[in-house]
Protein backbone atom coordinates (compact mmCIF):
# COMPACT_ATOMS: atom_id res chain seq x y z
CA UNK A 1 0.00 0.00 0.00
CA UNK A 2 1.22 3.84 -0.37
CA UNK A 3 2.73 5.03 2.16
CA UNK A 4 1.90 8.33 2.21
CA UNK A 5 -1.38 8.38 3.91
CA UNK A 6 -2.54 7.38 6.68
CA UNK A 7 -6.10 5.99 7.82
CA UNK A 8 -8.86 8.44 7.96
CA UNK A 9 -12.41 7.32 7.12
CA UNK A 10 -13.27 9.93 4.40
CA UNK A 11 -9.57 9.43 2.90
CA UNK A 12 -9.98 5.56 3.02
CA UNK A 13 -10.19 5.49 -0.46
CA UNK A 14 -6.45 7.26 -0.54
CA UNK A 15 -5.01 4.05 1.55
CA UNK A 16 -6.28 1.59 -0.92
CA UNK A 17 -6.85 2.64 -4.78
CA UNK A 18 -3.61 2.33 -7.07
CA UNK A 19 -3.77 3.96 -10.61
CA UNK A 20 -4.40 0.78 -13.09
CA UNK A 21 -1.44 2.61 -14.86
CA UNK A 22 1.67 0.71 -14.29
CA UNK A 23 4.34 1.56 -16.48
CA UNK A 24 7.59 -0.50 -17.58
CA UNK A 25 10.43 -0.20 -16.16
CA UNK A 26 11.78 1.33 -19.30
CA UNK A 27 9.35 3.70 -19.29
CA UNK A 28 9.78 7.77 -19.04
CA UNK A 29 7.16 8.40 -16.64
CA UNK A 30 3.94 9.75 -16.96
CA UNK A 31 2.95 11.34 -20.00
CA UNK A 32 0.59 13.22 -21.94
CA UNK A 33 -1.35 10.82 -24.04
CA UNK A 34 -4.02 11.74 -26.67
CA UNK A 35 -7.55 11.05 -26.20
CA UNK A 36 -8.85 13.54 -28.97
CA UNK A 37 -8.15 16.02 -31.28
CA UNK A 38 -7.83 18.47 -28.12
CA UNK A 39 -8.00 16.28 -25.16
CA UNK A 40 -5.36 14.65 -22.97
CA UNK A 41 -4.77 12.27 -20.14
CA UNK A 42 -2.22 12.07 -18.33
CA UNK A 43 -0.91 8.83 -17.65
CA UNK A 44 1.36 7.05 -15.17
CA UNK A 45 0.50 9.66 -12.29
CA UNK A 46 0.68 6.46 -9.50
CA UNK A 47 -2.06 6.50 -7.08
CA UNK A 48 -3.75 9.64 -8.52
CA UNK A 49 -7.23 9.66 -10.26
CA UNK A 50 -7.50 10.31 -13.80
CA UNK A 51 -6.36 13.47 -14.83
CA UNK A 52 -6.86 15.08 -18.64
CA UNK A 53 -6.94 18.33 -19.77
CA UNK A 54 -8.63 20.36 -22.62
CA UNK A 55 -6.29 22.23 -24.83
CA UNK A 56 -8.41 25.26 -26.82
CA UNK A 57 -7.30 28.69 -28.19
CA UNK A 58 -8.94 30.38 -25.19
CA UNK A 59 -6.30 28.37 -22.62
CA UNK A 60 -6.34 25.45 -20.89
CA UNK A 61 -9.09 23.29 -18.66
CA UNK A 62 -7.85 20.60 -16.46
CA UNK A 63 -9.80 17.97 -14.72
CA UNK A 64 -8.52 16.66 -11.36
CA UNK A 65 -5.20 17.97 -9.44
CA UNK A 66 -3.68 14.09 -8.53
CA UNK A 67 -3.02 12.65 -5.18
CA UNK A 68 -0.19 15.33 -3.91
CA UNK A 69 1.41 18.28 -4.67
CA UNK A 70 4.46 16.67 -6.40
CA UNK A 71 1.22 15.38 -9.04
CA UNK A 72 0.24 18.33 -9.28
CA UNK A 73 3.55 19.81 -10.24
CA UNK A 74 3.82 16.76 -12.63
CA UNK A 75 0.17 17.65 -14.12
CA UNK A 76 1.67 21.06 -14.79
CA UNK A 77 4.53 20.29 -16.35
CA UNK A 78 2.79 17.58 -18.88
CA UNK A 79 0.47 20.50 -19.75
CA UNK A 80 3.51 22.57 -20.64
CA UNK A 81 5.09 19.41 -22.24
CA UNK A 82 1.88 19.92 -24.97
CA UNK A 83 1.16 24.06 -24.91
CA UNK A 84 2.12 27.56 -23.47
CA UNK A 85 -1.39 28.52 -23.42
CA UNK A 86 -2.24 29.05 -20.06
CA UNK A 87 -4.08 26.79 -17.08
CA UNK A 88 -7.37 28.63 -17.00
CA UNK A 89 -9.41 26.13 -14.92
CA UNK A 90 -9.44 23.27 -12.66
CA UNK A 91 -12.69 21.21 -12.27
CA UNK A 92 -12.38 18.96 -9.32
CA UNK A 93 -14.77 15.78 -9.95
CA UNK A 94 -14.95 15.27 -5.62
CA UNK A 95 -13.09 15.78 -2.81
CA UNK A 96 -10.92 12.61 -1.98
CA UNK A 97 -7.59 13.24 -2.00
CA UNK A 98 -6.72 11.45 -4.83
CA UNK A 99 -7.94 13.84 -6.61
CA UNK A 100 -7.50 17.22 -5.06
CA UNK A 101 -4.54 16.66 -3.15
CA UNK A 102 -2.20 18.39 -6.06
CA UNK A 103 -4.17 21.43 -5.69
CA UNK A 104 -2.10 23.66 -4.34
CA UNK A 105 0.90 23.02 -7.09
CA UNK A 106 -1.32 24.92 -9.71
CA UNK A 107 -0.52 28.48 -10.57
CA UNK A 108 -2.18 30.61 -8.40
CA UNK A 109 -4.58 32.46 -10.80
CA UNK A 110 -6.35 29.16 -12.00
CA UNK A 111 -9.96 29.16 -11.05
CA UNK A 112 -11.18 26.24 -9.30
CA UNK A 113 -14.06 24.57 -9.52
CA UNK A 114 -16.45 21.82 -7.62
CA UNK A 115 -19.27 21.20 -6.28
CA UNK A 116 -21.02 22.84 -4.16
CA UNK A 117 -20.71 20.33 -0.94
CA UNK A 118 -17.19 19.76 -2.18
CA UNK A 119 -15.93 22.46 0.63
CA UNK A 120 -17.33 20.97 3.50
CA UNK A 121 -16.76 17.89 3.07
CA UNK A 122 -13.01 18.85 2.39
CA UNK A 123 -13.25 20.60 5.82
CA UNK A 124 -13.60 17.57 7.42
CA UNK A 125 -9.99 16.19 5.82
CA UNK A 126 -8.54 19.55 6.52
CA UNK A 127 -9.97 18.71 10.04
CA UNK A 128 -8.65 15.60 10.70
CA UNK A 129 -5.38 16.22 9.13
CA UNK A 130 -4.76 18.70 11.83
CA UNK A 131 -5.62 16.14 14.59
CA UNK A 132 -3.24 14.24 12.72
CA UNK A 133 -0.22 16.38 12.72
CA UNK A 134 -0.60 17.30 16.51
CA UNK A 135 -0.39 13.50 16.66
CA UNK A 136 2.92 12.81 14.64
CA UNK A 137 5.58 14.23 16.84
CA UNK A 138 4.65 12.12 19.63
CA UNK A 139 4.33 8.87 17.65
CA UNK A 140 7.66 9.58 15.96
CA UNK A 141 9.22 10.34 19.40
CA UNK A 142 7.87 7.05 20.65
CA UNK A 143 9.43 5.03 17.58
CA UNK A 144 12.61 6.21 18.23
CA UNK A 145 12.99 5.51 21.80
CA UNK A 146 11.72 1.78 21.15
CA UNK A 147 14.00 1.70 18.02
CA UNK A 148 17.04 2.96 20.61
CA UNK A 149 15.96 0.16 23.28
CA UNK A 150 15.95 -2.83 20.52
CA UNK A 151 18.81 -5.01 21.33
CA UNK A 152 21.38 -7.10 18.71
CA UNK A 153 19.35 -10.18 18.83
CA UNK A 154 16.27 -8.43 18.31
CA UNK A 155 17.89 -6.97 14.96
CA UNK A 156 14.53 -8.24 12.48
CA UNK A 157 12.37 -6.47 14.59
CA UNK A 158 14.77 -3.36 14.67
CA UNK A 159 14.94 -3.18 10.95
CA UNK A 160 11.17 -3.74 10.40
CA UNK A 161 10.78 -0.87 13.41
CA UNK A 162 12.77 1.68 11.78
CA UNK A 163 11.02 1.24 7.95
CA UNK A 164 7.89 2.03 10.12
CA UNK A 165 9.53 5.23 11.41
CA UNK A 166 10.51 5.98 7.70
CA UNK A 167 7.06 5.83 6.43
CA UNK A 168 5.77 7.49 9.55
CA UNK A 169 8.24 10.90 8.84
CA UNK A 170 7.15 10.15 5.42
CA UNK A 171 3.41 10.83 5.88
CA UNK A 172 4.35 13.82 8.09
CA UNK A 173 6.48 15.38 5.67
CA UNK A 174 3.49 15.08 3.04
CA UNK A 175 0.56 16.44 5.44
CA UNK A 176 2.99 19.23 6.66
CA UNK A 177 3.35 19.84 3.03
CA UNK A 178 0.21 19.57 1.80
CA UNK A 179 -2.77 23.05 1.78
CA UNK A 180 -6.32 22.29 1.07
CA UNK A 181 -7.60 25.14 -1.42
CA UNK A 182 -11.05 25.69 -1.45
CA UNK A 183 -12.77 26.32 -4.87
CA UNK A 184 -13.86 30.20 -6.44
CA UNK A 185 -16.41 28.73 -8.14
CA UNK A 186 -19.05 26.16 -7.07
CA UNK A 187 -22.12 24.32 -9.04
CA UNK A 188 -25.07 23.14 -7.08
CA UNK A 189 -27.53 20.67 -9.34
CA UNK A 190 -27.38 21.41 -12.94
CA UNK A 191 -25.20 22.34 -15.49
CA UNK A 192 -22.70 25.50 -15.82
CA UNK A 193 -20.81 25.79 -19.54
CA UNK A 194 -17.50 27.09 -19.87
CA UNK A 195 -16.41 28.14 -23.20
CA UNK A 196 -12.39 28.60 -24.07
CA UNK A 197 -11.67 29.77 -27.44
CA UNK A 198 -14.13 27.47 -29.95
CA UNK A 199 -14.18 24.54 -27.71
CA UNK A 200 -17.10 24.13 -24.76
CA UNK A 201 -16.71 22.34 -21.38
CA UNK A 202 -20.13 21.40 -19.47
CA UNK A 203 -19.53 20.75 -16.15
CA UNK A 204 -22.62 18.90 -14.61
CA UNK A 205 -23.80 18.16 -11.33
CA UNK A 206 -25.53 14.91 -11.25
CA UNK A 207 -26.74 14.85 -7.80
CA UNK A 208 -25.34 12.04 -5.09
CA UNK A 209 -23.69 9.38 -6.36
CA UNK A 210 -20.13 8.25 -5.58
CA UNK A 211 -20.12 10.94 -3.25
CA UNK A 212 -22.47 14.04 -2.40
CA UNK A 213 -19.96 16.28 -4.29
CA UNK A 214 -19.24 14.90 -7.83
CA UNK A 215 -18.91 16.69 -11.04
CA UNK A 216 -19.01 15.12 -14.66
CA UNK A 217 -17.30 17.28 -17.24
CA UNK A 218 -18.25 16.51 -20.95
CA UNK A 219 -16.39 17.74 -24.03
CA UNK A 220 -19.55 17.78 -26.46
CA UNK A 221 -16.83 19.09 -29.41
CA UNK A 222 -14.48 16.38 -28.78
CA UNK A 223 -17.16 13.74 -28.01
CA UNK A 224 -15.55 13.02 -24.65
CA UNK A 225 -16.43 13.04 -21.49
CA UNK A 226 -14.51 12.60 -17.69
CA UNK A 227 -16.70 11.02 -15.13
CA UNK A 228 -15.01 11.39 -12.34
CA UNK A 229 -15.24 8.64 -9.74
CA UNK A 230 -18.59 7.96 -11.06
CA UNK A 231 -17.02 5.02 -12.86
CA UNK A 232 -14.45 2.73 -11.84
CA UNK A 233 -13.40 0.61 -15.02
CA UNK A 234 -13.29 -2.82 -14.62
CA UNK A 235 -12.22 -2.23 -10.71
CA UNK A 236 -14.41 -2.30 -8.16
CA UNK A 237 -15.77 1.04 -6.52
CA UNK A 238 -15.33 2.60 -3.37
CA UNK A 239 -18.88 4.09 -2.46
CA UNK A 240 -18.84 7.03 -0.21
CA UNK A 241 -21.73 6.03 2.03
CA UNK A 242 -20.16 9.06 4.74
CA UNK A 243 -20.35 11.50 1.87
CA UNK A 244 -23.81 11.41 1.42
CA UNK A 245 -23.40 8.44 -2.01
CA UNK A 246 -26.46 7.22 -3.75
CA UNK A 247 -26.31 4.07 -6.17
CA UNK A 248 -29.68 4.44 -7.00
CA UNK A 249 -28.89 8.12 -8.15
CA UNK A 250 -25.85 7.18 -9.48
CA UNK A 251 -27.42 4.62 -11.95
CA UNK A 252 -29.85 7.06 -13.05
CA UNK A 253 -27.22 9.30 -13.73
CA UNK A 254 -24.61 6.65 -15.46
CA UNK A 255 -28.11 5.42 -18.05
CA UNK A 256 -28.54 9.37 -18.66
CA UNK A 257 -25.08 9.68 -19.90
CA UNK A 258 -25.01 6.53 -22.14
CA UNK A 259 -27.52 8.68 -24.18
CA UNK A 260 -25.17 11.18 -25.07
CA UNK A 261 -22.96 11.47 -28.37
CA UNK A 262 -19.66 9.80 -27.41
CA UNK A 263 -16.53 8.35 -28.36
CA UNK A 264 -14.22 8.32 -25.56
CA UNK A 265 -15.06 8.15 -21.74
CA UNK A 266 -12.64 8.60 -19.28
CA UNK A 267 -12.72 6.93 -15.96
CA UNK A 268 -11.95 7.98 -12.43
CA UNK A 269 -9.96 4.76 -12.10
CA UNK A 270 -9.26 2.31 -14.96
CA UNK A 271 -8.29 2.33 -18.84
CA UNK A 272 -10.03 4.96 -21.33
CA UNK A 273 -13.08 3.43 -22.75
CA UNK A 274 -16.49 3.40 -24.41
CA UNK A 275 -20.12 4.04 -23.84
CA UNK A 276 -19.44 0.19 -22.85
CA UNK A 277 -18.15 1.22 -19.66
CA UNK A 278 -20.61 2.93 -18.64
CA UNK A 279 -23.20 -0.30 -19.31
CA UNK A 280 -20.84 -2.31 -17.09
CA UNK A 281 -20.86 0.20 -14.07
CA UNK A 282 -24.70 0.56 -14.19
CA UNK A 283 -25.12 -3.80 -14.34
CA UNK A 284 -22.08 -3.94 -10.79
CA UNK A 285 -24.16 -1.13 -8.82
CA UNK A 286 -27.66 -2.98 -10.04
CA UNK A 287 -26.12 -6.23 -8.86
CA UNK A 288 -24.76 -5.12 -5.99
CA UNK A 289 -28.25 -3.40 -4.78
CA UNK A 290 -29.86 -6.47 -5.42
CA UNK A 291 -27.76 -8.67 -3.32
CA UNK A 292 -27.84 -5.87 -0.36
CA UNK A 293 -31.75 -6.56 -0.36
CA UNK A 294 -31.87 -9.99 -0.86
CA UNK A 295 -29.53 -10.30 2.54
CA UNK A 296 -31.24 -7.78 4.23
CA UNK A 297 -34.84 -9.86 3.17
CA UNK A 298 -32.86 -13.13 4.60
CA UNK A 299 -32.09 -11.21 7.92
CA UNK A 300 -28.49 -10.99 7.35
CA UNK A 301 -26.48 -8.20 9.21
CA UNK A 302 -23.94 -5.81 7.44
CA UNK A 303 -20.89 -7.90 9.06
CA UNK A 304 -22.77 -11.14 7.65
CA UNK A 305 -22.99 -9.55 4.26
CA UNK A 306 -19.24 -8.81 4.48
CA UNK A 307 -18.17 -11.87 4.91
CA UNK A 308 -20.94 -13.87 2.31
CA UNK A 309 -21.43 -11.34 -0.40
CA UNK A 310 -19.24 -11.72 -3.41
CA UNK A 311 -20.72 -10.98 -6.69
CA UNK A 312 -19.75 -14.04 -8.70
CA UNK A 313 -19.81 -12.07 -11.76
CA UNK A 314 -17.49 -9.53 -11.19
CA UNK A 315 -14.94 -11.63 -9.54
CA UNK A 316 -11.91 -10.74 -11.46
CA UNK A 317 -12.42 -7.12 -11.20
CA UNK A 318 -9.69 -5.44 -9.38
CA UNK A 319 -9.55 -3.18 -6.17
CA UNK A 320 -11.09 -6.08 -4.80
CA UNK A 321 -10.58 -4.53 -1.81
CA UNK A 322 -13.74 -2.40 -2.59
CA UNK A 323 -16.04 -4.95 -2.10
CA UNK A 324 -16.54 -4.58 1.68
CA UNK A 325 -16.86 -0.86 1.88
CA UNK A 326 -19.54 -1.20 -1.40
CA UNK A 327 -21.43 -3.44 0.23
CA UNK A 328 -21.36 -1.05 3.26
CA UNK A 329 -22.38 1.27 1.20
CA UNK A 330 -25.55 -0.44 -0.60
CA UNK A 331 -26.56 -1.13 3.25
CA UNK A 332 -26.27 2.12 4.67
CA UNK A 333 -28.70 3.53 1.87
CA UNK A 334 -31.08 0.69 1.63
CA UNK A 335 -31.50 -0.28 5.00
CA UNK A 336 -33.26 3.05 5.47
CA UNK A 337 -35.87 2.45 2.79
Amino acid sequence: MIQKFVSLPSLIISTLLFSVFMLPAADLGPQAVPVSEKIYLIDGLGESGNVAFLVAGGGVLVVDSGAGPADGRTIVEKVRSVTDRPIRYLVLTHYHGDHTFGLQSFPPDTVIIAQQNLSKNMQRDDDEIKDLLEKFPGRITALKEKIAKLGKKQKNEKTKEEENLKKLEARYAFYRELQLIRPQITVDRGKMTISLGGETAEIISPGPAHTDDNLLVYFPGQKVVHMGDMLFYRHHPYIDWRAGSDTSNWIAALREVQTWPLEKVIPGHGLLAGKEALAEQVQYLTDLRAAVVSGLKNGQTLEQMKKSLALPAWKDLGFPDMLPYAIEAAYQELNKK
